[in-house]
């Protein structure tokens, strides 16, 4: 005995097969920041930031000349 075609189950098929096609798209993007994010060095940036002259800098011409 064959089931029956509701109308429902073609509705829900439709919007499962949209997802699962949004979802690979999802995927083949994150795989390429993967990618791109294991093969591109990390550069570190400081975040400190010290605008008071150091005891071992002298000024010259209006600029902090580090002595080093």
């Amino acid at each position: 005995m064959p089931l029956r075609d509701l109308d429902y189950q073609a509705r829900v098929l439709a919007q499962l097969n949209d997802y699962f096609i949004e979802l690979s798209a999802q995927k083949v993007n994150a795989d390429k920041i993967i990618i791109a994010n294991t093969t591109t060095p990390v550069r570190v940036i400081s975040t400190t930031c010290s605008t008071r002259a150091r005891p071992s800098s002298v000024m010259t011409a209006g600029r902090a000349v580090l002595e080093v």
